[in-house]
C-alpha cells in the first residue's frame, strides 16, 4: 500500500512538474522569442537598407561627378572622355544625351531595360537637378540622372545605371546567414529555458504539495 501511495505521489510530482514547466517555459519562450525576431528583424532592414542607400548614394555622386564635368565643357571630346571612364566597368554604364533626349554617347549597348528607366526619369520634372528610378529587388539598374547645365540652362542628361545583381546577391547571401543565426538563438533559446524552468519549478511544486499536506491536516 506504502510502495502504490509512493508511486501514485511520484507520478502526481511529475506531472505537475510538467504542467507548470510548461505553462512557465511557453510564456517565457514566447516573450523571448517574439523579442529577439523584432531584433533579428530591425537589424537585418537596417542593414540591408543602410547598404543599399550607400550603393545608390555612390551611383548618384557619380553622376554628379559627370555632369559637373560636362557642364563645364560639352564638347565631344570631353563627352568620350567621360563615357570612356565607365567602359570598363562591368557593374556600371553611362548614357550622355542632349536636351531632347538623344543619345550622344553611352559606354554599352542600351537594352530594353535601360530604355525603360530612361523613359521613367524623362516623365520626371525636367527641371529636377537630379532624380532616380529603381527597385533593387525587381530591376535589374540603379538608375540615377543628373543634368547637364550652361548658362543656366539645361543642354543634356547624365544617366549613371549600377547593376542590382551584385546587391541582390549580397542581400540573399546576408539573409541566409541571419536565418542560420536566428535559428541557432532560437534553439539556444528554447534550451536556456528549459532548464531555467525546471530549477525554477522546482521550489513551487515543493510549495504546491506542502499546501496539499497542509489541507489534509498535515
Amino acid at each position: 500500500k506504502k510502495t502504490n501511495q509512493f508511486i501514485f505521489i511520484h507520478i502526481k510530482i511529475k506531472k505537475l512538474k510538467k504542467k507548470i514547466s510548461m505553462k512557465i517555459g511557453g510564456s517565457f519562450f514566447t516573450v523571448v522569442v517574439a523579442i529577439e525576431l523584432a531584433l533579428f528583424i530591425s537589424l537585418y532592414l537596417l542593414i540591408v537598407n543602410t547598404w543599399v542607400r550607400e550603393e545608390v548614394d555612390s551611383v548618384v555622386a557619380q553622376g554628379d561627378n559627370h555632369a559637373l564635368v560636362l557642364s563645364g565643357d560639352f564638347s565631344t571630346e570631353t563627352i568620350e572622355h567621360v563615357v570612356l571612364m565607365e567602359e570598363g566597368s562591368s557593374q556600371t554604364a553611362i548614357v550622355v544625351q542632349d536636351s531632347y533626349g538623344k543619345t550622344i554617347k553611352s559606354s554599352q549597348t542600351i537594352n530594353s531595360e535601360m530604355k525603360k528607366h530612361i523613359s521613367a526619369l524623362k516623365n520626371e520634372e525636367k527641371n529636377k537637378k537630379q532624380s532616380l528610378h529603381y527597385h533593387w529587388l525587381g530591376d535589374k539598374y540603379i538608375v540615377s540622372k543628373a543634368s547637364i547645365q550652361s548658362n543656366g540652362n539645361i543642354v543634356g542628361s547624365v544617366y549613371m545605371f549600377l547593376s542590382t545583381k551584385q546587391i541582390q546577391n549580397m542581400v540573399f547571401n546576408f539573409t541566409g546567414i541571419f536565418a542560420v543565426l536566428a535559428v541557432i538563438t532560437l534553439v539556444v533559446t528554447a534550451f536556456a529555458i528549459f532548464y531555467i524552468t525546471r530549477t525554477v519549478t522546482r521550489p513551487l511544486i515543493e510549495i504546491k504539495l506542502g499546501t496539499d499536506k497542509i489541507a489534509q491536516g498535515d
